[in-house]
């Protein structure tokens, strides 16, 4: 989906919004470049994570605070774009949390029902794991998830709707595969929401990394507050579940929109992305992600970018990954220096 077009009163209240922000500014870092291309196919299997406590694969050191993120200094470093002649549409990405400098992607509408992945240093096309039993009318948001059993599943959002004339939305998850050697085929499972209040645009999905649960924040007119939903991690697969309405996120101040999410590994800070900027809120512990969305944010470093509607968390939580859509799209990392 294409940009709002840009008001005066919106702009104004950024610039209002950013000087509050302690620190905030804006860059481009950038990586060096090579190819590799991988592609096979076969199956794996898939199990339900385990939620009954935190996940415990964070950085063991205190990670930063949203107002730390919002004023650090880009890391400057050569140019690095996706490689992949594949990924021209990039809309949801996720970093891995097993497999260092690994950036799992996919495409939004048009696309397969697969996820690509990118080498974060140098933007390498690294092959595509297509995931069994799933469809792709029009992926939006992926997520990733490591359960205090040390498992991890990527999840990708098939729930974007421009004309809000969907029924029901998808979310499918997966195992993410230990072997990055081969392509394999990821066994899937589906799970299917409906919205309490009928058909709705969304692009922006989270995993809740101290619970697993699903959270959802729809994408609404830059004048409209978007709903924030949620659905327990213990939902059953392929049966229809109504989300629950926990909250709302208005960026009426800021004429934006909703195109992308993210949390920390320790799920103290959640991240959305606009068109035009990288948003960031602190979550204390305990407390739920709608109530924390209530607050006002600060504004990150971000770049300019085509159409930027991709935003993932380094798996240490000090700094964050946005790609654009479009042809070999830079990869920007924004980061606290070491």
């Amino acid at each position: 989906m294409m940009p709002p077009k840009a008001h005066v009163a919106g702009v104004l209240a950024l610039l209002m919004l950013a000087a509050s922000c302690s620190g905030s500014e804006s860059g481009t870092p950038t990586t060096t470049s090579t190819t590799t291309t991988t592609t096979t196919t076969t199956t794996s299997t898939t199990s339900p994570p385990t939620t009954d406590a935190p996940a415990t694969t964070a950085a063991t050191t205190a990670a930063p605070t949203a107002a730390e993120l919002c004023a650090l200094t880009p890391v400057d470093t050569e140019s690095a774009v996706v490689e992949s002649a594949l990924l021209t549409e990039i809309s949801g990405i996720a970093v891995s949390r097993q497999h260092e400098e690994r950036i799992w992607a996919h495409n939004d509408s048009g696309g397969s029902a697969r996820l690509h992945l990118i080498d974060q240093d140098v933007g390498a096309d690294l092959g595509a794991w297509p995931l069994t039993d799933a469809g792709a009318f029009d992926w939006e948001d992926m997520a990733i998830y490591s359960s205090p059993a040390g498992e991890h599943f990527l999840y990708a959002a098939d729930f974007g709707d421009n004309f809000r004339l969907r029924g029901d939305i998808r979310i499918y998850r997966a195992p993410e595969p230990s072997d990055l050697s081969t392509p394999e085929a990821l066994e899937s499972d589906t799970f299917i929401f409906t919205y309490p209040e009928g058909a709705s645009d969304a692009e922006s999905f989270v995993i809740d990394p101290s619970s697993g649960d699903f959270i959802v924040i729809t994408k609404t007119a830059a004048d409209t507050p978007a709903a924030v939903l949620h659905a327990p991690a213990d939902t059953p697969p392929d049966t229809a579940t109504e989300l629950e309405h926990i909250g709302e996120l208005d960026l009426s101040d800021l004429n934006a929109t909703a195109t992308a999410a993210d949390m920390t590994t320790d799920g103290r800070v959640i991240g959305v992305r606009t068109y035009g900027e990288v948003l960031l809120w602190d979550r204390e512990v305990g407390e739920s992600i709608g109530d924390a969305l209530a607050s006002a944010p600060c504004v990150a470093p971000s770049a300019k970018e085509q159409q930027g509607e991709a935003l993932a968390f380094l798996a240490d939580g000090t700094g964050y990954v946005t790609i654009s859509e479009g042809v070999n799209p830079p990869i920007n990392r924004f980061a606290l220096s070491d």
